[in-house]
């Protein structure tokens, strides 16, 4: 899942500024690196999903929903901080550290955990 995110979101980064231009045209020329910092958190969402179905089936059920609630407050703070300063880029970069920053952890817990 982690390499499918990762190539994913190289080829729609590489490839932003002619889809941007292709689909929506020269009004928004804005949005291009905006996709270009927003696709990946792609990486964070496929590996999002396996990290919670694997909590779920663990019965984890309190620890997942900590880490997902730790996310949420996690992006409202970067919202609040990189808004103002960066814009809409801002909401971007906010989306991707706070979704690697939920999955992450857990599978470096998980393995520290097995050994």
């Amino acid at each position: 899942m982690f390499a499918r995110a990762v190539l994913i979101s190289i080829v729609v980064t590489l490839l932003a500024e002619p889809l941007i231009l292709r689909l929506f045209g020269e009004q928004y020329i804005a949005a291009i690196p905006v996709l270009a910092i927003y696709v990946w958190s792609t990486v964070g969402v496929f590996v999002g999903v396996v990290v919670g179905k694997y909590l779920l089936a663990e019965d984890y059920i309190k620890t997942y929903f900590f880490i997902t609630l730790f996310g949420a407050i996690l992006n409202i703070a970067l919202n609040i901080i990189l808004i103002p300063r960066m814009g809409i880029s801002g909401a971007a970069i906010a989306t991707v550290v706070s979704y690697i920053m939920v999955s992450v952890p857990v599978i470096i817990l998980l393995k520290l955990r097995k050994k």
